[in-house]
């Protein structure tokens, strides 16, 4: 199963809730309404059809706004429809639009500012976007790297066992942070000065 799958309802119902706004305004916002006969009844085939179109024509994304003519010849018998306490804020859905977003994304393992999304009362906070950024790089780029260059190093190696596919990792640390960290590696013997200038090359590309 994709990681993603959790979410997969949840990403149908946004979609179908954008549908439905979509069409609605196409439609010129006709909310629902209630058919209101007076001074006569409606003819039996009248009726079926009614129910016929409110069946067919009137359910789903893809209806949304249609509108029912009737027409009678008798001069008493009075068709009016009743506007409901549909409203255009109540069409939006913005705010279950936008735990929806968030569901999406937390399925994705993304951290929300990345995406641009800012939490109110989080402004400015860089140690924050700094710590989603490594727990996203350790948690799902890093893993996702790594299956991806076992995948394909299967392919190459077969054609030529000397090559190999490495993809460049996503550098979440500033210039003084990889300093500091470099330093210590080679004071310990970890890396030679050759290998830390091939990492920062491959960095740097």
């Amino acid at each position: 199963m994709p990681y993603w799958y959790a979410a997969l309802g949840t990403m149908a119902l946004d979609r179908t809730i954008l549908e439905f706004n979509t069409r609605l305004f196409a439609n010129s916002l006709m909310a629902n309404t209630a058919l209101i006969v007076e001074g006569g009844r409606l003819s039996p085939e009248t009726r079926e059809a009614i129910r016929a179109f409110l069946r067919d024509r009137a359910i789903g994304t893809s209806n949304a706004g249609r509108v029912l003519l009737l027409e009678d010849e008798r001069d008493q018998v009075k068709i009016r429809f009743e506007r409901l306490s549909l409203d255009v804020k109540d069409v939006l859905i913005v705010e279950a639009q936008k735990h929806f977003r968030d569901a999406v994304i937390a399925a994705h393992g993304v951290p929300p500012r990345v995406l641009g999304i800012v939490t109110p009362g989080q402004l400015g906070a860089t140690g924050e976007v700094e710590g989603q950024l490594q727990t996203f790089r350790e948690t799902v780029l890093r893993p996702g790297r790594f299956m991806l260059e076992s995948t394909l190093g299967v392919v190459v190696s077969s054609l030529d066992p000397r090559c190999r596919i490495r993809f460049a990792e996503l550098d979440t640390t500033d210039q003084r942070a990889d300093a500091d960290f470099f330093s210590h590696m080679l004071d310990h013997g970890v890396y030679t000065p050759e290998e830390v200038r091939s990492r920062l090359e491959a960095r740097g590309s």
